[in-house]
């Protein structure tokens, strides 16, 4: 089976028209006005990101047709214009249901048409570059810390038959940083 990176970049403006139809309706909303961003989406080790959901309650990963390996996504975005200023984010989510599941599928592309009804997107972690971000997201109930800068890398592998693994550090003011390195994404 080949392996796929999928990278997704939305660039968006919105117009009048747009709050017209979605308007903002009380100043707990969080409105985006301008903002460009990039999705990575894969997989990671089932058990580590299982570990982490036990954690917050119930949650369970969706495992795909290598029990080892669940759905995962890494968005990074520079919000330009939004109801707490300017600011850059990394987000992780997970697809998860309050059950066990096994997915006929092997990767985050493949699965979409076959996410069960339970599937809900849990944002394990988030960081941003404000003060006013980290308390808007953190106002929606996500995890969210304080962060000064953000760093990827990609690794090879030695071996065709073997994913590559992304890498990225999240540097937070207090000089400390989370590294994340069980993030497998497949191409």
């Amino acid at each position: 089976m080949g392996l796929v990176l999928c990278l997704l970049q939305q660039v968006r403006t919105a117009n009048a028209e747009f709050f017209q139809i979605f308007p903002v309706v009380d100043t707990a909303q969080h409105a985006v006005y301008e903002a460009e961003s990039v999705q990575v989406i894969g997989t990671a080790d089932a058990d580590a990101l299982e570990a982490v959901l036990q954690r917050e309650g119930p949650w369970r990963v969706l495992r795909l047709q290598d029990p080892t390996q669940a759905l995962m996504s890494v968005g990074v975005g520079d919000f330009r214009n939004s109801s707490c200023g300017p600011y850059r984010e990394l987000a992780i989510a997970v697809p998860a249901c309050e059950e066990e599941l096994q997915l006929d599928c092997g990767s985050f592309l493949r699965c979409q048409e076959k996410l069960p009804p339970c599937a809900h997107t849990f944002m394990l972690q988030s960081y941003a570059s404000t003060e006013a971000a980290v308390r808007a997201i953190r106002s929606a109930g996500i995890s969210a810390e304080l962060s000064s800068s953000f760093d990827f890398s990609v690794e090879s592998p030695n071996s065709p038959a073997k994913p590559s693994r992304l890498r990225f550090a999240v540097a937070t003011r207090i000089k400390r940083k989370v590294n994340v390195e069980s993030c497998l994404m497949k191409w």
